[in-house]
């Protein structure tokens, strides 16, 4: 390992500087474009070129830095193609122009920068130093593909955590059509446990894999095949999230999960799994279980499940957040109307079961085929008053509708303390979004798509608007827009100021955005005028 001279800087020196790159991680952990450093078994020649999963992110923090080249390419070959980005510092770089760190940067000395050669040369390194490489990372993410050797990327990712980590994602990166691959003779998953384990004592989430069970070597025994997360209260009892898939749901899993004392979410993305190993009463959860869970994530469920779940009082009684996703189903007229009435069912009696719940996110999925019965579900009075009894925070709906004989006013009245409001595929008017500002007086975020008919008329919007109370906090509109005429027409113009104008008469501290890219720069210059309005 040499030590660099400042004169011996090459433009095309790949080089790193660790304290640098453990900035990068705290500004990509603050940030919109914070993502987890990928650690793959295929790139560990050196330490860069770097393989960053979120290459516009660093591309643009380096970019603040004068006289820096960042160069992103792809590498192919017998693997799969990887992202390698390339920085490129000259000697003549000026680190005070790093805007948001200038402090730290401007006190790095060139001489505390290596050129590294290869594996030897990083081990040398990392030896040397009396912390990891970024001692401040908080999330990492294992990607890796599954091989006979797979252990030996455990000793680089060694190399890079220390006991600041708090999330933890492995993920084996053999996709298929039909789901992930399921291999229950690959013992990386628990090596990887017992490793971070001891160094990491206050680890809070972990999200395994796709499969739920492994092969433990015996030396007097034959392989005896044992749940993965059974290892999880030995190794990790402070761990307060846990994610995977239906197997959590085995009897073998919910025991084991059921021995974690702070286990307080529990995300299941059922996907992938068997039909009767979410659906049915084959699961039987005891009274003991998960007496601190607070947060439940369902995802890709069938239908079947939102009434088996209410035999599981002691975990439903004490929810304050709930996510429920259905699964797609197949191509049957009678599961379409059972899924919908089930749902439907399901809000009628949450109130009741669940009372404590402040933030619901409830998804019907269409059938695989988009039959003619497969339509979004509807909510009537019954519905609206099991809404009003919950303390409602945040609420998100997705092909949940409103009854024809129930109005926006009326919904608005039954969700009054409500903050965020995401109703995906509902439409609004213009009347329709004064009702839900003028009666939610802590509204925050509204997301909606919005079609008015004064919106195809000229100068017309302005003078036809009443608003029953302007709200004195700032609202956010996440707004899909389906009914824009294009730029190309003079009503274009028009269109865009006239929103502009109703948002800043409806809230004087409102904000634009919209969650759909296609939306995204109209939604920009709204938000550009309603700041010129301020």
């Amino acid at each position: 390992m040499a030590r660099l001279k400042p004169g011996q800087l090459s433009k095309r020196a790949q080089i790193l500087i660790p304290e640098l790159l453990n900035l990068v991680l705290v500004h990509l952990d603050r940030s919109d474009y914070a993502k987890l450093v990928t650690i793959s078994r295929h790139w560990f020649h050196c330490i860069v070129p770097l393989l960053w999963q979120n290459v516009t992110g660093l591309t643009r923090l380096f970019s603040l830095i004068p006289n820096t080249k960042v160069t992103v390419k792809k590498k192919s070959g017998t693997d799969t193609p990887e992202r390698i980005v390339i920085i490129h510092i000259s000697r003549r770089a000026h680190f005070g122009r790093f805007e948001l760190y200038a402090k730290f940067v401007r006190a790095l000395d060139v001489r505390d920068i290596y050129k590294l050669q290869g594996e030897k040369g990083l081990s040398r390194y990392c030896d040397s130093r009396n912390h990891p490489l970024l001692p401040n990372l908080t999330s990492l993410t294992c990607r890796y593909t599954y091989s006979s050797t797979p252990l030996i990327i455990l000793d680089w990712i060694n190399w890079f955590f220390g006991t600041s980590l708090l999330k933890l994602s492995v993920v084996q990166d053999a996709p298929s059509f039909w789901g992930p691959t399921v291999n229950t003779k690959d013992g990386f998953v628990l090596s990887l446990l017992e490793l971070v384990a001891p160094k990491c004592p206050d680890l809070q989430q972990v999200e395994l894999p796709s499969y739920s069970s492994i092969l433990l070597e015996k030396s007097s025994a034959k392989p005896s095949k044992m749940p993965l997360v059974s290892q999880l209260s030995l190794l990790l009892p402070a761990l307060r999230v846990v994610s995977g898939n239906a197997s959590l749901l085995a009897p073998q899993s919910l025991e084991a999960l059921g021995q974690l004392p702070c286990l307080e979410t529990l995300k299941i993305n059922a996907q992938y799994g068997e039909r009767s190993s979410i659906a049915t009463g084959e699961i039987q959860w005891s009274e003991r279980y998960f007496p601190t869970i607070r947060r439940l994530h369902l995802v890709a469920v069938r239908f079947e499940t939102l009434q088996s779940l209410w035999n599981f009082e002691a975990l439903v009684h004490a929810l304050t957040t709930l996510e429920i996703e259905t699964s797609s189903q197949g191509r049957s007229t009678a599961l379409c109307i059972a899924s919908r009435t089930s749902f439907i069912d399901f809000i009628r009696e949450l109130s009741s079961r669940s009372p404590y719940i402040i933030d619901l996110d409830c998804r019907l999925h269409a059938c695989r085929f988009f039959c003619s019965t497969c339509v979004p579900a509807r909510l009537s009075f019954p519905e609206l008053e099991s809404l009003n009894a919950l303390p409602l925070q945040r609420l998100s709906f997705q092909r949940i509708w409103l009854a024809e004989n129930v109005s926006h006013s009326h919904f608005a009245h039954s969700v009054p303390q409500v903050r965020t409001l995401q109703l995906r595929d509902m439409t609004l008017t213009l009347k329709d979004l004064n009702h839900y500002v003028a009666r939610l007086p802590r509204l925050e975020h509204i997301r909606c798509a919005l079609s008015d008919p004064c919106l195809e008329r000229k100068n017309t919007l302005i003078e036809d608007l009443t608003t029953e109370r302007i709200a004195p906090q700032a609202i956010t509109f996440d707004l899909k827009l389906p009914h824009l005429v294009p730029p190309e027409y003079p009503l274009h113009e028009n269109q865009i100021i006239s929103l502009a104008r109703y948002l800043y008469r409806l809230c004087p501290r409102a904000r634009c955005s919209s969650s759909e890219s296609e939306f995204e720069l109209v939604c920009r210059r709204i938000n550009k005028l309603l700041l010129k309005y301020q």
